[in-house]
């Protein structure tokens, strides 16, 4: 009988210890895909539902000839150069979090011109904008601020875009002195 009763206990803890593990792994995420379960990090879209217009027009505005970049960190824009290695760690520490909306660039991947899309929040926020451009400004790149979803033609009045239209025609010689 002793046997018996060790065996249903065994056979008992072995369930719990099963339930347990189960909905730690569940709670966990484990075995499933990393956006999926209460796991600590969770996938998001890269850009906002407001930015995704935005986005779509200056490809529109800037294609063939640009290539439109979305949430680019400011380190991958600047780097910060003249001063000591402690100093330039110290303005690469200051620039490092902060990222630009969109970046219009060339086909060699220069940079044009960052553009920002500002909302009310940014009404609190004018002495870091402020800085921002100066950073880019320093670097000798164009912030561009819009408040509302620019149109296409506002992008193209705003950005220095050359259109084929736009260029002069060659004049041939004539052969005439």
């Amino acid at each position: 009988m002793a046997r018996g009763a060790c065996f249903c206990a065994l056979l008992a803890v072995l369930i719990v210890v099963t339930v347990v593990l189960g909905t730690v792994m569940k709670k966990n995420g484990a075995g499933k895909g990393a956006s999926t379960g209460s796991s600590r990090f969770q996938r998001k879209p890269v850009l906002t539902e407001r930015e995704q217009p935005a986005y779509f027009r200056l490809v529109e505005a800037l294609s063939p000839d640009h290539i439109v970049l979305a949430q680019v960190s400011f380190s991958q824009l600047v780097v910060a150069k003249g001063g000591s290695q402690k100093e330039n760690y110290a303005k690469f520490k200051r620039i490092s979090q902060k990222s630009a909306d969109f970046v219009d660039c060339r086909k060699d991947f220069s940079v044009l011109a960052v553009i920002e899309l500002d909302d009310s929040i940014h009404n609190s926020k004018l002495d870091k904008d402020a800085e921002r451009d100066a950073f880019l400004a320093e670097a000798g790149i164009k912030t561009l601020r819009f408040r509302q979803i620019p149109s296409v033609d506002q992008l193209r009045q705003a950005l220095p875009i050359p259109r084929p239209q736009e260029a002069k025609p060659q004049v041939e010689p004539t052969g005439i002195p």
